[in-house]
């Protein structure tokens, strides 16, 4: 198995697989008993990811010996070498280097050392629980970040909330960890001042950052793990009126499967470019149905109970079976050959999710962003 396939594969664990090895907590679940804190190992992981793509995906040993060639020393004795463990534990996110580590390896591998200091990794290990502490995390952005999070405060403070969309898909066009930091910051800003509307709202724009990120952080190891971190620390205890947005982890891994799939059908630029806007744009029109209506419904977060026992208005209760509806018509149509075009009534009444409006025709140049990777209907959904 070479060594990206390997890559992908530990992206693919979901975090409760990531926390229960035995080398990496005193237990087996997510809770205080961990050695180290979750973000710390995605952040090592993801750093020695990148590392290993500029480097070509040599081995970590292989990276050692180049970062740090006096440690690694040959014996007399044949196949028999001495050399410290790190990049290995480093590759597994069992250690964190070290500051005089970074530096070493940023010397060899120049900018890779910003992919473990990213303000996210801070924001997940510690989340802010005050004001002060999210202006704390704020001050750490870019500027231009800085500033869509001003425009924001000052909207909601003013009542206009339709900036706040505008100002959620602008981030959403930053298309990085940045961006992802804001918008968290944003939610735990309205989640602190009560106002749970918003926060949901915050909720949906995160979701998306992370689906236009998706193939990135399939390439840097952490796809699902990450995901599944935001879920505990970040999104699952927002919700509006008994209703919250929510998307299953497994689809999360069918959609980052999906872009890359279309990266290399049109045979893009190499994978670092999905840090340019140009390519957040476009990913984010794939998500506002530009490839059709299909991938607009499978692509998106939907809106389900909070709690099994919710008790919901009949307007809430209609929207959120909708939206579920749509959703698993989505994704029924991209495994069966894709439908562009509008779902018929009948999707919008919940009464057939499998429903058409024309007759399945195949993939067409403009309809490559579309997965034929999908092999799996699905008939309903449940939280």
């Amino acid at each position: 198995m070479n060594k990206e396939c390997e890559v992908l594969l530990t992206a693919r664990l979901s975090l409760a697989e990531l926390c229960g090895r035995k080398d990496f907590c005193k237990g087996h679940a997510l809770n205080n008993a961990l050695r180290r804190d979750p973000a710390d190992v995605l952040a090592t992981i993801y750093w020695c990811r990148k590392i290993q793509q500029q480097s070509g995906w040599k081995t970590p040993y292989a990276i050692g010996a180049v970062v740090t060639p006096n440690s690694y020393v040959k014996t007399d004795k044949p196949r028999v070498h001495r050399h410290p463990n790190q990049w290995s534990k480093y590759s597994k996110g069992k250690h964190r280097p070290s500051p005089a580590m970074l530096a070493r390896t940023e010397a060899v591998y120049p900018g890779t050392s910003k992919e473990i200091e990213w303000t996210i990794w801070s924001v997940l290990k510690r989340m802010p629980e005050t004001t002060a502490a999210i202006e704390i995390f704020k001050a750490k952005l870019p500027a231009d970040v800085q500033s869509q999070m001003l425009r924001a405060q000052k909207a909601s403070a003013a009542g206009y909330l339709g900036v706040l969309r505008t100002v959620g898909r602008t981030l959403e066009r930053v298309g990085n960890l940045d961006a992802l930091a804001a918008l968290v910051l944003l939610l735990k800003s309205a989640e602190l001042e009560g106002r749970s509307e918003e926060a949901n709202q915050w909720v949906w724009h995160i979701y998306r950052c992370l689906f236009i990120l998706s193939e990135h952080l399939l390439m840097g190891g952490i796809a699902c793990p990450l995901f599944d971190l935001l879920e505990v620390r970040v999104l699952k205890g927002v919700s509006h009126e008994g209703w919250r947005y929510s998307f299953p982890s497994d689809l999360f891994l069918h959609i980052a499967d999906a872009f890359a799939h279309r990266r290399s059908r049109l045979k893009e630029a190499p994978l670092s470019s999905l840090m340019v806007k140009k390519d957040a744009s476009r990913l984010q029109r794939i998500l506002d149905g530009r490839a059709g209506w299909d991938s607009k419904f499978a692509f998106n977060p939907f809106k389900g109970p909070a709690a099994r026992e919710t008790v919901f208005t009949e307007a809430t209760l209609r929207a959120c079976l909708e939206t579920m509806c749509l959703f698993s018509w989505g994704w029924n149509m991209l495994a069966s050959g894709g439908h562009p075009g509008m779902p018929p009534a009948k999707v919008w009444a919940g009464k057939d999710l499998w429903a058409r409006s024309q007759p399945c025709a195949p993939y067409s140049r403009d309809r490559e962003s579309n997965t034929d990777l999908l092999s799996e209907g699905i008939d309903d959904h449940q939280d």
